[in-house]
């Protein structure tokens, strides 16, 4: 139970860090995402590193670990990039954001369907967020000089997005949690009613 409780705070913690920088890109849309983007690696980078700490240690209880390796490989990446880098444009941080919004996009509808295959309330809304960030990564890197004003907003919600699906995910876990703290309760109930 160990390894779910440290699962769930990383959960949690992840999810109002992400929350607050969607925010953040929202109420500063054009200041901001020149002046966040230290911030932003910094995020990219501790959570590229968690992610990538959890994923090996914990893969057995981690759906699709590997694809969790890899996106925690890519924000580590473009965490560095993020901090070393001060000199990069605007419309290059779009495009990487844009490449990051549609991975982690990717990851999170097919997470999805993990969870439903476990009986998970709100899967659909994984999947739903999912969709959503990978039109918006698209759509950023199509679109990166042309809608630079508008791009940081739709980063912004599809940075939220990924906070709540990390919710959902705290959610869905802790259910399963109090599944089997139920399960192991009423074992061992039937168990020592058996013995006497």
């Amino acid at each position: 139970m160990k390894k779910v409780k440290k699962t769930k705070i990383y959960l949690a913690i992840t999810a109002v860090l992400f929350i607050v920088l969607g925010v953040l890109f929202i109420v500063k849309p054009m200041a901001g995402i020149v002046s966040v983007a230290w911030m932003v690696g910094l995020l990219m980078l501790i959570s590229g590193v968690c992610t990538l700490f959890f994923s090996l240690r914990h893969e057995a209880i981690m759906p699709n670990a590997g694809s969790t390796t890899l996106m925690s490989v890519l924000q580590v990446v473009l965490g560095l990039v993020f901090l070393l880098n001060r000199g990069i444009t605007v419309a290059t941080i779009i495009i990487m954001f844009g490449m990051w919004i549609a991975v982690e996009g990717i990851q999170l509808a097919v997470l999805s369907f993990e969870y439903k295959r476990y009986g998970m309330k709100g899967w659909w809304l994984m999947t739903l967020l999912g969709g959503c960030s990978v039109v918006l990564g698209v759509y950023a890197l199509l679109h990166p000089v042309a809608t630079s004003a508008t791009i940081s907003v739709l980063v912004g919600i599809a940075v939220i997005a990924n906070g709540i699906s990390r919710l959902v995910a705290f959610s869905g876990i802790s259910k399963v949690q109090k599944k089997v703290e139920g399960a192991k309760e009423r074992m061992d109930n039937f168990l020592k009613e058996y013995k006497d």
